[in-house]
């Protein structure tokens, strides 16, 4: 997925949000990382690869908010 990303012409501004605690999630984050413009956004304690249920308790829209602000 990187890769394709990086060549892309216009890339669009990422955050990645994913379960910390997840090794293979946390592992693509990084790796991602690595261009510019995206932003990792782990939610610590989490493992599950399902996020949402996390999200709900732990500030899911502060995350949606920055999908909307200016």
């Amino acid at each position: 997925m990187a890769a394709l990303y990086d060549r892309a012409h216009r890339r669009p501004l990422v955050r990645m949000t994913y379960g910390e605690a997840n090794e293979i999630d946390r592992q693509e984050a990084e790796n991602m990382a690595r261009i510019a413009g995206i932003e990792l956004d782990p939610i610590p304690g989490v493992e599950d690869h399902n996020i949402l249920a996390a999200l709900g308790s732990r500030g899911f829209e502060a995350r949606l908010n920055w999908l909307t602000s200016p």
